[in-house]
Parts: structure tokens; C-alpha cells; sequence
């Protein structure tokens, strides 16, 4: 069982530039209506969190599996590339920072990057810029992830 205090962390902090690129995504206001541009969005956002964390990497955006095995694990240049894969029936900004987390543990090897540390930078960055809609989340005590109350998954 995942304990609620063990993600919300008031005095954790991120590079300004990750804050300033995911307050230009919420700016563009996309919605799961429209998959293809919030896609489109997510990927920006995701570059800009690479940039703003020094990753010299190439995060492609993927929301079908099979898509995912065709990719090239570097580019001609030799930059290292790491799919991201999206479930295309939620596109959940938490999920996608959960992903990105998860790949800036990995390369910069900064720390373990256990679920508990991936789940604390998505939700406390998604706080920082969407304390309204973090606000109606709650958490599932046995799967860490945070959905909207009203969620019928959620009961």
C-alpha cells in the first residue's frame, strides 16, 4: 500500500525551465478530444523537458505498441533515443511526466528512479502548475496513480 505522503513533497524543486515548459502546455489548452494535437503538444512539452534537464536524448511519443518496436535506438548523429509510450484513450499529462521521469532517471542515473521517485516528479511538478485539477485527483492507495475522483476505475 502507497502511502499518500510519500509522493506529495511541498519542498521538492525543478529546473525553472521545466515549469515555464509545462505552463507553455497548459497555455495551449489541449484536450483529450482532440488526441492528435494533444499529442502533438505532448511532444513539444517532452522536448523542452529534456532540454531543461540537459538529456541528450530523442523522446518520440508513441500511443501504439507496435509502432513502438519499429523505432531506431539511435539517430544517424548518435543521439540515444527512448520511446515514450502513451495510452491513447487517457493522454494524461501525469502519466506523461511519470514516462519522462522515468527516462531522466535513467540516463542521468541521479537516483534510483523507483515508481515512488518517477510518481514524485510527475505529481509534484503537475502541482505546481495545475493545483486546480490536481486538487479533484485522489490517489489509489494500491497503484500510486492519481485520477479523477469521479473516475469509475476509482470505485
Amino acid at each position: 500500500m502507497i502511502k499518500i505522503e510519500s509522493i506529495i513533497d511541498d519542498s521538492m524543486s525543478f529546473v525553472p525551465e521545466a515549469i515555464e515548459a509545462l505552463r507553455r502546455f497548459k497555455a495551449l489548452k489541449t484536450s483529450v478530444a482532440n488526441p492528435g494535437a494533444r499529442l502533438e503538444a505532448m511532444q513539444v512539452l517532452v522536448n523542452e523537458l529534456a532540454g531543461a534537464y540537459g538529456l541528450n536524448v530523442l523522446i518520440p511519443l508513441f500511443t501504439d505498441l507496435e509502432n513502438v518496436g519499429s523505432f531506431e535506438v539511435m539517430t544517424e548523429e548518435g543521439v540515444p533515443m527512448y520511446p515514450l509510450l502513451l495510452n491513447s484513450g487517457n493522454l494524461s499529462v501525469i502519466a506523461l511526466l511519470h514516462q519522462f521521469a522515468a527516462i531522466k532517471y535513467f540516463v542521468t542515473d541521479e537516483n534510483s528512479g523507483s515508481f515512488i521517485d518517477r510518481q514524485r516528479f510527475a505529481v509534484n511538478l503537475f502541482r505546481k502548475v495545475y493545483p486546480e485539477q490536481f486538487a479533484k485527483l485522489v490517489m489509489n492507495p494500491q497503484t500510486g496513480f492519481f485520477v479523477r475522483a469521479k473516475d469509475p476505475r476509482n470505485t
